[in-house]
């Protein structure tokens, strides 16, 4: 079973409190097949989390990526 969590800001590595909940609730997810989507202004390299780069961050950036956050979770589910 596959799982994945997706916040719209930057949550790793973190920066504020709710980056910091929000990646530890990722870590202490039971599930070993998981991925943690974020939108953020720099890429991050590493094989849990996928990046989806936005230009600035502001609210009309991130509605504009919500079909490319769509397509990657379908990409990762149909894997």
């Amino acid at each position: 079973m596959k799982s994945a969590i997706v916040t719209f800001f930057d949550s790793y590595p973190p920066k504020t409190g709710s980056g910091r909940v929000c990646f530890d609730f990722f870590l202490s997810w039971p599930i070993k097949k998981k991925k943690f989507f974020q939108l953020s202004e720099k890429k991050i390299i590493n094989n849990n989390i996928e990046t989806i780069i936005i230009k600035k961050n502001k609210p009309i950036f991130k509605i504009l990526k919500i079909l490319n956050i769509i397509s990657r979770i379908k990409k990762y589910f149909h894997n």
